[in-house]
């Protein structure tokens, strides 16, 4: 009897000894690379991780994103939420630099969900709220954009610190282009009027803001019809520009933007005297900032509105000025518009030699623009690709942590069932004992 006992007891410890190994099956790999993560998540932190994938975001969003990916996976080994969110912040912020908004929207929309109306005064949560409203606005989901646009506007009301103020108005000149967008031009500015606050943090310190400014109220005013008011606004705006040493690149864009907007109104309400001025005018700035892809652009455009308003041998001087530029430019873009405007006139005027000169630099620029097309195109699909790869591998740990889980579990309820029959085994061998003990001693007497 206590031979067989002790067989059992043998057993049973080989049992637990292959505890472990139960259960394993076609997830092991899944749990494994969570183990591996739970491992390195103690020497690497996801906020060292993230902090270089938000300074690589514009120069290398690629590499930018290998980081994500890296810091996504210790955050949910680590089951932090808040770590999480900043990765689906990142991820979207870096669709925002391809225009992929609705990848940007997904993201966005994670990131939200992760951080459940908590951590709202972290900045991400912030740049969140943002995100949401101008990719929705991008969109055209224009009641979504409205609501978190003012949630944004809500977390950094009142606030004394710079970056708030910096936050809150660029919040404000969204919340204004997504009136504009929606044809109500009279709402979009009123939203600038009724910031009385725009006023002191432009003329301390947030100057950089009036260009901004000045160039929503100028193109809301030329859809508006007030002309006066629209040129006299953009050339205001062109002085803020001019003055504020601290120039950049986003409020030079909106300059050529604004310009861009005011001059087809003009164009479509055949105010063409007024559109040749306004380009004129941005061309002369333009040459100042050495901007010549611009200033390119322009001389086209000046171009194709004298000859609509039948001035064919000023159109062809504009035109041939903007082809010697375009000739320097390393803008194959504005290089195949040029010399296609060109040709076009040329042809237009009998002028058939030179047409078929500029047709042929103009074959040449198409060329040059495919190819910078497709490398933008490969780009785009690579960081597209990435994502997707991203989303697979977040699935991997997620299912690896619940497969760890699930394993723990499940060597724990082992455990306590062979130390249950261990424990019944010894009360059977202790009261087996006592029974032969008992029976020799009966024999003895």
């Amino acid at each position: 009897m206590l031979r067989n006992t002790t067989a059992i007891i043998g057993l049973i410890f080989g049992m637990i000894l292959l505890g472990p190994c139960y259960g394993q099956n076609k997830k092991a790999q899944k749990s494994a690379t969570f183990k591996d993560l739970t491992s390195r998540s103690l020497t690497i932190y996801p906020s060292s991780l993230l902090k270089e994938a938000n300074d690589l975001k514009q120069s290398n969003p690629s590499s930018a994103l290998d980081k994500v990916q890296e810091a996504l996976g210790l955050s949910i080994a680590q089951q932090d939420e808040l770590s999480e969110a900043k990765c689906y912040v990142l991820i979207g912020e870096i669709n925002e630099g391809i225009s992929e908004w609705k990848l940007a929207l997904e993201n966005y929309q994670q990131a939200y969900r992760k951080f459940d109306g908590l951590y709202t005064n972290t900045s991400e949560y912030k740049r969140t709220l943002a995100g949401l409203g101008t990719s929705n606005l991008m969109l055209e989901n224009f009641d979504d954009a409205l609501i978190y646009l003012q949630e944004a506007l809500e977390t950094s009301k009142n606030s004394k610190v710079s970056a708030d103020q910096s936050y809150h108005f660029d919040r404000v000149l969204d919340l204004s282009e997504l009136y504009y967008r929606k044809g109500n031009y009279n709402e979009a500015l009123k939203v600038l009027d009724e910031v009385p606050t725009a006023r002191q943090w432009m003329s301390s310190s947030l100057p950089a803001y009036s260009v901004r400014l000045e160039n929503q109220k100028a193109k809301i005013y030329a859809q508006q019809k007030d002309f006066e008011k629209s040129q006299d606004t953009y050339s205001k705006s062109l002085s803020s520009f001019r003055a504020n040493k601290a120039q950049n690149p986003q409020e030079n864009q909106s300059l050529q933007t604004t310009k861009d907007e005011i001059a087809n109104v003009l164009r479509e309400q055949n105010r063409y005297d007024d559109e040749i001025k306004l380009r004129n005018q941005a061309v002369e700035f333009n040459l100042e900032s050495k901007n010549m892809s611009e200033v390119t652009k322009d001389k086209v455009e000046i171009s194709k509105t004298l000859q609509a308003s039948g001035d064919n041998m000023a159109a062809i001087k504009e035109i041939e000025e903007a082809a010697v530029i375009a000739d320097t430019l390393d803008d194959p873009k504005q290089q195949a518009n040029a010399f296609l405007a060109l040709a076009q006139l040329y042809e237009k005027n009998g002028r058939t030699l030179q047409a078929l000169v500029a047709y042929k630099k103009y074959s040449k620029a198409v060329s040059g623009t495919e190819k910078k097309y497709q490398e933008q195109l490969n780009q785009r699909s690579e960081l597209i690709e990435k994502q997707k790869d991203i989303d697979e591998y977040t699935k991997d740990v997620s299912l690896g942590q619940k497969e760890d889980t699930i394993e723990r579990a499940t060597f724990f309820r082992q455990q306590l069932i062979i130390y249950g029959l261990l424990l019944i085994i010894l009360i059977v061998m202790i009261t087996s004992w006592f029974i032969y003990r008992s029976a020799q001693a009966s024999k003895i007497a």
